[in-house]
């Protein structure tokens, strides 16, 4: 009879967390779902299996440490205790950093493939429900999903795209799937009208397409890549953009 891998719960809990990512049903900076996925699983993982012992996280909890330190300082110094929000940020980043880490070492990448998945097409289901127009969205009327604000969904597109190519570049996802979530990106970006969004998504794909192997294919590559930033550059600067509603 075959031993029972023993459960680890981080597994089921990064696919969730990563899922909740579109969810925004708080103010903007507060904690988000997803945070709270993430904190719990950083919480249970690290608890279970201990911290991660590579070098540079032990770099990161003693900046943390470190931050906590001149912000504790600071705040009985000026007898505010808001100080305190800046290192708990730090903290609650090192254990989330550290927690998926943990379980990227158990499970490998794979484990973001199923929360990607979820978490697009989420995103893209509650941008249509809202209403799509890029005739007559403006500044007022740019979509936002589940988002607090149009830029939160430019963002996820970039995240998405990213974590995408990632997850092909392991070998984690097929072709289609990887090209249907670079369509889904894509389209998030452009319309929640975000120009640094459109650009970063821009860069991803460049940087994705660049060639494996062949010097004059890397040549040509930096060619064209170098052309597009100078032309689009050109045309920015002659005011060509001016007419489409983009914002930043």
């Amino acid at each position: 009879m075959r031993p029972s891998r023993p459960w680890f719960p981080g597994g089921k809990l990064l696919p969730l967390a990563v899922a909740l990512f579109p969810f925004y049903i708080f103010p903007s900076g507060s904690l988000q779902p997803s945070h709270f996925a993430f904190l719990l699983l950083s919480l249970v993982t690290i608890g279970r299996y201990g911290m991660p012992r590579q070098g540079w996280i032990l770099l990161l909890l003693l900046f943390a440490g470190y931050a906590f330190l001149v912000e504790m300082i600071a705040g009985v110094i000026a007898d505010n205790l808001r100080y305190l929000i800046h290192p708990a940020f730090f903290l609650f980043n090192f254990l989330l950093i550290a927690g998926v880490y943990r379980v990227v070492l158990q499970h490998g990448i794979a484990a973001l493939r199923l929360g990607i998945l979820a978490a697009a097409l989420f995103a893209v289901i509650s941008v249509y429900l809202s209403g799509v127009d890029l005739r007559e969205m403006g500044e007022g009327g740019r979509p936002t999903g589940t988002f607090n604000n149009p830029n939160q969904l430019g963002f996820f597109s970039v995240c998405t795209l990213s974590l995408t190519y990632l997850l092909y570049l392991e070998k984690e996802i097929r072709l289609r799937t990887m090209l249907s979530l670079l369509a889904t990106s894509l389209f998030l970006a452009i319309v929640s009208l975000s120009k640094a969004a459109i650009i970063a998504n821009l860069a991803v794909l460049a940087f994705t397409l660049r060639p494996r192997r062949g010097g004059w294919m890397i040549a040509l590559w930096i060619g064209l890549t170098v052309s597009g930033i100078i032309g689009v550059a050109y045309l920015a600067s002659t005011g060509y953009f001016a007419e489409f509603l983009f914002y930043n």
